[in-house]
């Protein structure tokens, strides 16, 4: 069961697109934090995985990323939006 107070239902479009327009993006750390927020809203992955997440783990070709540390501790594959 989730806390109380945790929210339970997904996101809208509106509500991702107006999260990822207010998330700051200046400096390296802002625009990290902007990608990796946009990587989670398209992809579905959580946060923990977005962070380990390596170059070598993006296949932009295939448009997919190998997420390798994952909740259930097994490597999960993602699908990149076109």
């Amino acid at each position: 069961a989730k806390p109380r107070g945790m929210r339970q239902e997904p996101l809208s479009v509106r509500e991702a697109k107006r999260l990822l327009a207010e998330t700051p993006r200046a400096g390296f750390i802002g625009y990290r934090n902007y990608a990796q927020l946009a990587f989670m809203l398209m992809t579905g992955a959580r946060s923990i995985e977005v962070r380990s997440v390596q170059i070598e783990d993006i296949d932009l070709e295939r448009k997919l990323a190998l997420l390798r540390v994952t909740k259930g501790g097994k490597p999960r594959v993602v699908y990149l939006p076109s």
